[in-house]
């Protein structure tokens, strides 16, 4: 390969979007308007896409062509754990309907992934599998059974090795021709005040494991924080004085306004390509 003179091809029909916020604030509402055809995995059940059936998002939307997978943990008696297979049967559930939409069976444009604590506790119930079990009758140890599962972090922890199945699953879904809605939930950081005896948040980021809560955002072309204050949902592009705060961002900046509230993310979509375009 040689280097091209940039142009707006390299801003292509695909964007990689972040939507996260504490629990009603409108993500998945948001997600459902992305571009359709939608595949909405739902990690953990069908309950989050149930928002498709709310009375306000039928008089707004209607009817959109949206194909849902849900993926549930194997729960056994008393809730517990009988194998470890959540995060492949993910996996096996998007290669499944890739498969489908090179057939021209179930064709999308839009993954949405629905939600980050999910899936990383799905990550971490495998790498734990693989950890506790240590050295068994194939004579296999931790290490060498981190090696077939594909993580890349062989060494010191647990988490690391969480985190490195996060890095692989966002890196592949980044490689797919699709818009990808990546689903979170917020995750406060904060730090004890000897003085007051209490804790001064010093973040406000989306839930993922350790350095991830940085790292992974940033690899997105939209992060959209989503709050409620009163009674209006709103996707905040600046932050509102307090410094603490990791707010909205686009790649291409100026596009949206301040306070982008009722997140139409086809439309969206639209406006930054058509910036992209003027630009160029």
């Amino acid at each position: 390969m040689t280097p091209q003179l940039i142009s707006p091809a390299i801003l292509d029909d695909n964007e990689k979007c972040l939507l996260y916020g504490v629990a009603g604030t409108g993500k998945t509402f948001a997600a459902l308007t992305a571009p359709e055809p939608i595949l909405f995995l739902a990690i953990g059940g069908e309950n989050e896409a149930k928002t498709y059936f709310s009375k306000q998002f039928q008089s707004k939307y209607g009817k959109k062509e949206i194909y849902v997978e849900a993926i549930k943990e194997n729960i056994g008696a008393r809730g517990k754990i009988i194998k470890a297979t959540g995060f492949d049967l993910v996996c096996d559930a998007l290669d499944t309907a890739l498969e489908l939409d090179a057939k021209g069976e179930m064709q999308f444009n839009t993954l949405v992934i629905d939600n980050a604590t999910m899936l990383s506790a799905m990550q971490a119930h495998k790498v734990i599998e693989i950890t506790s079990k240590g050295a068994s009758a194939d004579k296999d140890s931790a290490y060498e059974k981190f090696k077939k599962s594909g993580i890349l972090t062989l060494y010191d922890s647990d988490y690391k090795a969480i985190q490195s199945l996060m890095w692989q699953w966002v890196n592949w879904v980044f490689s797919l021709p699709k818009n990808v809605v990546f689903i979170a939930h917020e995750y406060i950081d904060t730090v004890p005040n000897r003085k007051t005896q209490s804790q001064d948040v010093v973040g406000v980021k989306p839930q993922f494991y350790g350095r991830h809560r940085t790292d992974i955002p940033n690899m997105f072309d939209n992060v959209w924080r989503f709050q409620r204050n009163g009674q209006e949902y709103e996707a905040r592009t600046v932050s509102q004085g307090k410094p603490y705060e990791i707010v909205a961002k686009t790649r291409v900046g100026g596009v949206l306004s301040a306070n982008y509230s009722d997140v139409n993310l086809t439309q969206a979509f639209d406006r930054l390509q058509k910036q992209a375009k003027t630009v160029g």
